[in-house]
């Protein structure tokens, strides 16, 4: 039985599960699914603790692996398992991105450059200013400054693309261990069944 753990609609692995096992039932199907996808959720939970950005004095964590725990979800038929995790950016971070990110839908990345602004997106910020720096071909949305005078304080830079991404295969858990806590799971499964059919 294949096992496929989905991200954003792509494939992105699988492993042949028991092949010795024989027929597996739905019912045990569905809960070796359970069992996997609560595997994935921990796996991301501790990610969420052990790869945390470090954020400027003041920066807010989005606690993205968490929310990514959060979204995992899976089916069953009688010929698969899927495991889907449909948080936003998963496939970006697992993949990467060679050519790097170039916006879609905006003419620029905004890319948080203050503790304040980790975390959030400009149109939260109300007074906020574009300035141009010709010396430094770049562009930045500039905080308006509480006293008149002062100079304000730059939230985000502005890019036409970011560096490349690598991809970053780790942030699903190895198939070894799929398919281990997936055959623990089928194992207690059968050991109940023979000991009630006793």
């Amino acid at each position: 039985m294949p096992v496929t753990i989905t991200i954003d609609n792509t494939p992105s692995s699988a492993a042949d599960l028991l092949k010795l096992a024989g027929p597996i039932l739905p019912d045990e199907s569905k809960a070796i699914a359970a069992d996997l996808a609560r595997l994935l959720q921990r796996h991301l939970r501790t990610r969420d603790n052990t790869h945390a950005h470090r954020y400027p004095e003041g920066g807010r964590r989005s606690h993205f692996w968490r929310a990514a725990a959060q979204s995992v979800t899976f089916t069953t038929t009688a010929d698969d398992i899927t495991l889907s995790i449909t948080h936003q950016g998963v496939r970006l971070r697992y993949a990467g991105a060679p050519d790097g990110i170039k916006p879609i839908n905006a003419q620029a990345l905004a890319i948080p450059a203050a503790a304040a602004s980790y975390g959030r997106l400009p149109r939260e910020f109300p007074d906020l200013s574009l300035v141009v720096f010709k010396n430094l071909d770049r562009a930045a949305l500039i905080q308006k400054p509480k006293t008149p005078g002062q100079p304000g304080q730059v939230l985000f830079w502005l890019v036409k693309k970011t560096k490349p991404i690598a991809p970053d295969h780790t942030v699903l858990p190895k198939p070894a261990d799929i398919l281990e806590q997936a055959a623990k799971r089928l194992k207690i499964i059968r050991q109940r069944k023979a000991a009630t059919n006793v």
